[in-house]
């Protein structure tokens, strides 16, 4: 199991730098989880991402290298 990074940010009494995507796209996932956030938001409620479309990019970032 990974490590909870956000969590230990904040327990270091950091900020922690979030990245949004309402794109529903599996790319654009991949492309902001190997970017420099420290977390990355999937908006299912607000935009165009469905079911299919989450569960791929949620995949995505699951690859991604830490």
């Amino acid at each position: 199991m990974r490590e909870n990074g956000v969590r230990t940010i904040w327990e270091q009494g950091k900020s922690v730098v979030n990245g949004w995507l309402a794109i529903p796209n599996s790319f654009s996932a991949e492309v902001m989880s190997n970017a420099s956030f420290d977390s990355v938001t999937v908006d299912m409620q607000h935009g165009m991402v469905d079911f299919q479309a989450g569960l791929t990019m949620l995949q995505a970032i699951s690859r991604s290298e830490e």
